[in-house]
């Protein structure tokens, strides 16, 4: 049912077919966080979580990123971390 490809740039892939489904649902992980941090490097994680989540000039929302729509398609967003 799940097939797993590992990309020539290192990036890992885990994929299913439905058959007759007529959306796409895209989840994206990073193995990174503050476990991962030097101390040197301390609060990066929490801060490139602040910059990715909390929205820009022409997004400045939550809501307003989550009803983006990309190419004219409607996208839904559930930003989350772990």
């Amino acid at each position: 049912m799940f097939e797993r490809t590992a990309l020539p740039a290192g990036p890992r892939v885990i994929s299913a077919r439905l058959p007759g489904a007529r959306s796409v649902s895209i989840a994206a992980y990073v193995l990174a966080g503050s476990r991962l941090e030097t101390p040197a490097e301390a609060g990066v994680a929490h801060f490139m979580e602040h910059i990715t989540f909390k929205g820009t000039a022409a997004y400045p929302t939550t809501r307003a990123i989550s009803e983006a729509k990309v190419r004219f398609i409607p996208l839904a967003v559930s930003p989350f971390t772990m």
